[in-house]
């Protein structure tokens, strides 16, 4: 794989950041016993309330800023959800937009915990002590 950079969102990149988070939550504890219509309704009201207040990076390879590999949703001490291509999974992409952020993943609270919860918290045992969904 090229070289990752990052780079703050862009308008543009919304709609992806929302299809995205939408459907990969949706397999999530929390999500997966919710009516689908309940769900995408609801939920997309919450992404965009969190959206409006905090710090969106997107993950592309060097010198193609319009192909996102994973991004990143954060508020000072809060990560509300990180995302990254399946293709692109353990190849570090979510540790570069969190070492990006200058966040101490062992110190930080996150609100959307999702199944590879499990394969992060491997890597920091402590995270899985940090989950605040209510700190959206």
């Amino acid at each position: 794989m090229s070289e990752i950079e990052i780079r703050p969102a862009k308008p543009d990149d919304l709609p992806f950041i929302y299809a995205t988070w939408l459907k990969s939550y949706r397999t999530s504890q929390f999500a997966q016993n919710i009516e689908s219509k309940i769900y995408f309704s609801w939920h997309h009201k919450i992404i965009e309330s969190i959206l409006t207040r905090s710090q969106v990076v997107i993950a592309h390879p060097t010198g193609q800023p319009n192909i996102i590999v994973g991004y990143l949703v954060t508020e000072p001490n809060v990560v509300h959800y990180c995302y990254v291509k399946f293709q692109f999974r353990k190849l570090g992409v979510a540790t570069n937009l969190i070492q990006h952020q200058s966040i101490d993943p062992n110190q930080m609270q996150f609100t959307h915990a999702t199944p590879d919860m499990n394969w992060i918290a491997l890597k920091y045992p402590l995270l899985t002590n940090n989950y605040n969904p209510y700190a959206i």
